[in-house]
């Protein structure tokens, strides 16, 4: 944020401090907000040691309950090396000796992993030395004379990491050392002198040849030197690879016999001649900035083919193996995920106040599945999952079932303008949609019919025309009907391409009445229902469709009829409804999986044709005319005013079907790979 040197995550003299952790640490430092996301420097002005003056009590239950203790002392911050996240992440024992914390701290800020710097013989003649072998067998000082004086460096923090943990403050060597005769009647006293910080059996603290020069503010030093080893900008790239790309930096392959070796050899290497060309940029300032930049470090691997690529061009697969992949696509964490759907969606998956979580909110990504879904707890399970397992992916598959319904059916509800996903189209668009336009029938007789009329282009394509009576009234003071006396369809040179008396309904080939009757020269519609004419344009053109039609005027309104035409081929794709569809399914894979396409673009194609085989299910079943039907479906609407009197019954209506379909359509996407990958 403040572009300060990446130098400083190991030489900083703070720590960085929430809300929280800065009143346990008696930090001093005043926070806007108590939002445990925020962090600012800090120091640990709170640290105090195991002398006389400290008076404690474990009460079950609660913890260690202290009721007395001495001053506070001046905490020899070392930036993150002895923050209590990484001295507890890498704990220690009397026997590792600091050993765990020196390995990574080796692996972290020099790109060096000491297990794998040395072949391990298995000669058990080079290993039946006794003789304090760390410090004299060849066959364990190959590591152990670099190991062993890092691990010194951690001389002023125990096995949990606290400060000078033992008795009297004054250091943190176990009394098995300090003392073994305490402990076994045939032990001598050790090699311990009074006022020792570190074990006497062990190499002196220090770094590649040189030694701490002060045992208070060893690791203070470590820091230093460490930051300024050509080596630690290398490593800082290699630190935040993993995380940005999705897959650790690659290491060289060990036997030339293996299957592949070579590949992999040209893949390492031209890896790795990135990350130690950045890594100097890095400390010397990238294009020109300032040196290690943490900032730039990041942006630089952002914008390099190894986070970008999509594929090998013919002449890179000569240089780097191809049968590895490259660039981006890192599996989303629980969090990551659930903070894409509250974004795209508008809500969170199971989202609930609840006391016992720090942030008052329990998630179900976060909280019910987050070990399911590859997430961590930070105690046993350390590290994310960076593949999809089948458990994964039923967890994926259930958010999006859960969350698709009330999306789409709340989204469509709203105005378009406040829409989140579905702005630009309604949800009365169909597959086969081509035009609808609804009239007010004022004429009451036949003498006084109107003529009402759409234009849309037609394809050579069966097509249909729809005449809809929308408002059916029949009470004490009247009864309304619709009345349709002819059906004329002309061209664009208005010539005349069909012409029906529509009281020969019942004989024209390709008609049908879901309810009404003929009369001597006109049809009757007595119900909310369509009346339907096939018809086949000879060629591509644009038609007219005029309807003659008059009502039985009664009841407060007008009859009001819908005269809509729809193409018969849905599959084709080449209905006025399809294009809008198609649209609006660029929007959503550019919305939702990141995907720059166009309507002819072959994945948007098989979205389309899923789009309209669930629609065509849908339109089969006899329930229908609702989003969803219960019991066999549900939608989990995740508001209360949602659920209120009126507003599910309202929000369930689908006369078209197509609330239920783009909900199916929604449930691909979000568990689409792109949309679990990022």
């Amino acid at each position: 944020m403040n572009d300060r040197s990446y130098q400083e995550v190991i030489t900083a003299d703070y720590m960085m401090v929430n809300f929280m952790t800065a009143d346990i640490l008696n930090s001093d430092v005043e926070f806007e907000t108590e939002d445990h996301r925020v962090f600012l420097p800090g120091r640990n002005q709170g640290q105090i040691v195991r002398d006389d003056q400290l008076v404690a009590e474990f009460i079950q239950g609660e913890g260690l309950n202290i009721t007395s203790h001495g001053d506070f002392i001046e905490y020899p911050h070392a930036s993150a090396l002895n923050t209590h996240s990484f001295l507890n992440r890498y704990p220690t024992t009397e026997t590792n000796r600091n050993r765990t914390r020196a390995r990574w701290t080796y692996y972290h800020f020099l790109g060096v992993d000491i297990e794998k710097s040395a072949r391990r013989t298995t000669d058990s003649v080079a290993l039946a030395d006794t003789n304090n072998p760390t410090m004299n067998n060849p066959a364990c000082t190959v590591c152990h004379s670099l190991h062993d004086p890092v691990a010194g460096t951690f001389q002023n923090y125990g096995n949990e990491g606290f400060y000078r943990d033992q008795h009297g403050g004054m250091d943190s060597l176990p009394d098995t050392y300090k003392h073994p005769e305490w402990f076994s009647d045939d032990a001598e006293p050790g090699d311990y002198v009074e006022g020792d910080t570190w074990f006497r059996d062990m190499r002196e603290a220090g770094f590649d040849g040189q030694l701490a020069p002060n045992a208070e503010n060893s690791l203070q030093w470590l820091g230093s030197v460490i930051a300024e080893d050509p080596r630690f900008a290398a490593a800082s790239v290699k630190f935040w690879w993993p995380a940005l790309v999705g897959s650790d930096a690659l290491t060289p392959p060990e036997a030339s016999e293996d299957v592949g070796f070579q590949d992999q050899l040209l893949a390492f290497e031209a890896q790795n001649t990135f990350i130690e060309s950045l890594g100097e940029e890095f400390a010397n300032g990238i294009q020109g900035g300032s040196p290690y930049s943490g900032r730039d470090l990041l942006t630089e691997i952002i914008v390099s083919p190894w986070f970008r690529a999509t594929a090998l061009t013919d002449a890179a697969s000569t240089t780097v193996a191809v049968n590895r992949e490259y660039g981006t696509h890192r599996l989303l964490t629980p969090l990551e995920l659930e903070q894409k759907s509250r974004e795209l969606l508008g809500w969170t998956w199971g989202a609930g106040e609840s006391f016992y979580q720090f942030d008052g909110i329990w998630t179900n990504l976060m909280d019910r599945f987050r070990i399911y879904y590859g997430g961590i707890d930070s105690d046993g399970i350390r590290e994310r999952s960076r593949a999809l397992t089948p458990l994964m992916a039923n967890v994926a598959e259930r958010q999006a079932i859960t969350m698709a319904c009330p999306a789409v059916v709340v989204d469509f509800d709203r105005e378009d303008s406040n829409r989140l996903l579905f702005d630009g189209i309604q949800a009365d668009v169909t597959p086969t949609f081509q035009v609808r336009q609804t009239y007010n029938v004022s004429a009451g007789s036949r003498e006084t019919a109107e003529t009402f009329s759409v234009s849309t282009s037609l394809h050579p394509a069966p097509a249909v025309i729809n005449i809809s009576f929308l408002n059916d009234y029949a009470e004490d003071d009247g009864d309304r009907n619709l009345r349709l006396d002819s059906l004329t369809i002309v061209d664009s040179q208005n010539s005349e391409v069909l012409q029906l008396e529509l009281e020969d309904l019942d004989s024209i080939e390709g008609a049908t009445a879901e309810c009404g009757d003929s009369r001597s020269n006109h049809f009757i519609v007595w119900g909310n229902c369509t009346v339907s004419v096939s018809f086949i344009p000879a060629l591509a053109d644009t038609f007219e469709v005029r309807v003659v039609a008059y009502g039985d005027q009664a009841g407060p309104d007008e009859p009001l009829m819908q005269i809509q035409v729809d193409s018969d081929d849905a599959e084709s794709g080449l209905s006025a409804g399809a294009a809008h569809i198609k649209v609006k399914l660029v929007d959503l894979h550019q919305e939702l999986l990141g995907e720059t396409l166009t309507s002819n673009s072959i994945e948007i194609e098989e979205s389309y044709q899923l789009l309209v085989e669930t629609w065509a299910d849908r339109r089969s079943q006899e329930n229908n005319f609702e989003a969803w039907s219960w019991p066999d479906e549900n939608c989990f609407f995740y508001l209360e005013e949602q659920w209120e009197e009126g507003g599910v019954a309202h929000r369930a209506q689908d006369p078209h079907s197509m609330l239920n379909t783009w909900t199916s359509v929604l449930i691909y996407l979000m568990t689409d790979f792109y949309y679990l990958h990022e």
